[in-house]
């Protein structure tokens, strides 16, 4: 496209807008996708309300807002792939939102999910996306990764996660892999009501934050800033 701020491809609320079933990368450039909508009814799933690929996502002065998935297991709010990529965009307003009122639900990831893959961020932002449910819904959930969740880790580099909210852990950002930050900035999220308000991270391999700033971050548990879990003194923090 001719720039973010001049092109926006809009979804309307009434379906996703980009839907990618090969297996390679689906590259979005210099626009704006927004108002991505996918409910999943009964005991179903559904995520990547904005653009959900097969295959690999890479957002190059991209920016993706406003979309909501909701269903039984909401995974990705705004994308979902196997692995995303994100260079000088933005996420923002996304919601990942568990719904039903007779069974467990699960929200992974409101801005962005990446499954069985890992997630980069390179001079970029993500913030005021959501991992949460309806509160009406009594049988529990399970909220993970309000800003982003990779299920293999990745990298973060010259970035800022902010203003991220989770109902359980990981308000910033979930990873179940090793997660480098370097140079960035994670400040204001939230996990209500488990731990890592900044950064839940579930890692057995070394992962190391370094040039960073974490602050102003809150949780339910302890670990506002960030929770970690894996093997022992795997994580480093430096500078």
């Amino acid at each position: 496209g001719p720039g973010a701020k001049a092109l926006a491809v809009d979804g309307a609320r009434a379906d996703r807008v980009f839907a990618h079933y090969g297996r390679g990368t689906l590259d979005l450039r210099d626009m704006t996708v927004r108002n991505g909508l996918t409910v999943a009814t009964g005991y179903h799933v559904t995520g990547g309300a904005c653009v959900i690929s097969n295959g690999y996502v890479r957002l190059d002065h991209a920016r993706v807002s406003g979309c909501l998935a909701a269903g039984e297991g909401a995974y990705g709010g705004g994308v979902t792939a196997r692995g995303i990529a994100m260079y000088t965009s933005t996420l923002s307003g996304n919601t990942a939102l568990g719904s039903h009122p007779d069974t467990f639900t699960a929200a992974y990831g409101g801005g962005a999910m990446a499954y069985r893959g890992q997630a980069y961020l390179y001079a970029s932002t993500v913030t005021g996306n959501r991992a949460t449910h309806t509160l009406s819904d009594t049988h529990g959930s399970y909220c993970t990764g309000g800003g982003i969740f990779s299920d293999l880790g990745g990298h973060a580099y010259r970035s800022t996660l902010s203003g991220n909210y989770s109902f359980g852990s990981g308000g910033g950002l979930a990873t179940h892999g090793p997660f480098d930050i370097v140079d960035s900035t994670l400040a204001d999220n939230t996990a209500r009501f488990k731990g890592g308000g900044g950064v839940f991270a579930r890692a057995f391999y070394p992962m190391q934050i370094a040039n960073s700033t974490i602050a102003s971050n809150s949780s339910g548990r302890p670990g506002a800033g960030i929770y970690f879990v894996g093997v022992a003194n795997a994580l480093s923090l430096q500078s």
